[in-house]
This record gives C-alpha cells, sequence and structure tokens, in this order.
C-alpha cells in the first residue's frame, strides 16, 4: 500500500533530519492518535498489542492489518482523504508536531517510486506459470493480480496474500509443511533479491504462523528494500 509507505518515509525523511524523531514530537503523535485507536483497532481487526503505542515507537510494519489501521487513523484525522487517497498536506502540518510541507513533498516523491522495470518484468515472468492455478487456489479476483508484479503495490486483500503463498510453494520458496523460508531458491530466482536482504526479510517474518500473510510480508519487505536502494 503506496500511502503506508508515505507515512514510513515520512517518519524517516523527519529522522533524517533531526537525526532522531524527538520524544516529545512522537508523544504528540501518539496522542493525535489515541481519539480514534479504539474504533480503528475493531474496524480493521488488527492486535491491539500492534496499535498500542505505534506512533511513540515510530517502528516500520510489515502487518497488513496494521497498515489498515494506520489508514484508518489517518482518514478519521482528515489527513488523508478515504475516497482519493490523496494526502492533505495542510491538515499534516497544522496536526503533525513537526512535519513541514517540504518532508512531505519529499516523502511522497519517495513513497511513489517504482521498483527497476527490468526487476518487475522478471517477477511477472516468474510466476506466469502458476497465475492461473494459484488464482483459483487463493480464490482471489483476477482483477487483483493482473499485471500484480509489473505493478509491484502492496495488498490488504487476503485473497492476494494466499495467493503469494500458493506461489511461494509453487516455487520452491516457502516450505509447504513449516512454513520455512528457502533463501537460497529467493535469492537464486527472484531479481534484486540480495543474500542480505532476502535474510533480513526472512529474519523480520520467522514468528509469522500463517502461510499467507508471511508470504506477504515476504514480498513487501523484499520491495520496501528495492525501493530503498534505488
Amino acid at each position: 500500500m503506496k500511502l503506508y509507505v508515505f507515512l514510513v518515509f515520512l517518519m524517516f525523511n523527519f529522522a533524517s533530519s533531526k537525526l532522531e524523531v524527538p520524544l516529545e514530537f512522537r508523544k504528540s503523535w501518539e496522542e493525535l492518535a489515541e481519539r480514534y485507536r479504539s474504533e480503528c483497532i475493531c474496524e480493521v481487526g488488527v492486535s491491539p498489542a500492534l496499535a498500542k503505542d505505534y506512533f511513540l515507537k515510530g517502528e516500520y510494519s510489515l502487518d497488513s492489518c496494521l497498515h489498515c489501521y494506520i489508514m484508518c487513523n489517518k482518514m478519521k484525522l482528515n489527513l488523508i482523504n478515504p475516497a482519493t487517497g490523496e494526502v492533505n498536506e495542510h491538515e499534516y502540518v497544522r496536526q503533525a508536531a513537526g512535519i513541514t510541507p517540504a518532508i512531505i513533498q519529499k516523502s511522497l516523491s519517495n513513497a511513489f517510486l517504482q521498483a527497476p522495470l527490468g526487476y518487475r518484468q522478471s517477477w511477472e515472468e516468474l510466476t506466469a506459470k502458476y497465475r492461473s492455478e494459484c488464482m483459483c487456489e487463493a480464490g482471489v479476483s483476477p482483477s487483483k493480480i493482473d499485471d500484480f508484479f509489473i505493478k509491484a503495490d502492496y495488498s490488504t486483500d487476503l485473497c492476494v496474500h494466499c495467493y503469494l503463498k500458493c506461489l511461494n510453494i509453487k516455487l520452491n520458496g516457502m516450505d509447504p509443511g513449516t512454513g520455512e523460508v528457502n533463501e537460497f531458491e529467493y535469492v537464486r530466482k527472484v531479481a534484486g533479491a540480495t543474500p542480505l536482504i532476502v535474510a533480513q526479510c526472512n529474519n523480520s517474518t520467522k514468528l509469522v504462523k500463517d502461510f499467507c500473510r508471511k508470504a506477504y510480508n515476504m514480498y513487501a519487505c523484499i520491495l520496501s528494500n528495492v525501493l530503498v536502494q534505488n
């Protein structure tokens, strides 16, 4: 989800300009989100433990439910238009402590970058032979996976996550019995996935029990690392 990436870059770009985000700003962000916390937790089904102190900690997360929780919060605060996804720069500057127009513009530019076209084409070609089979197995809408890797977007659709799980298993990137990630196969087959990136992403998903979610988190992590590198 590109808007989540925007929020991540918003924190990264702020931190880079200040060495780290000052505690009083992080506290202010947490207080701002507090009024809609319970409502958004119920709306998206995120674990309360993940939502608690999220803005205070300022950590990057691969959890798709948390992404939706953050989107819910931002929409309730009028920071993001719920119909168009457009970022309300005026409201960000007015409500979010320490956020400047320059930081917002830089974050928007970073968040809407694409992974290199060569990588995206390679990912699409790699998965083409299993597309129909995995689409049926996961019950995902064809419109959700048409050129999925070419678009290289983020998704909160659970059927898309299970589609990625199916592809992972077919390509020997994930053990169908244990969910263990095959780092060697990832590096060998996935363009742009270096040993370091794959190891870091695998480490960040080790505690994820749901195979669909784990497959999506690996995808999102690798994509985000490629965007950072390029």
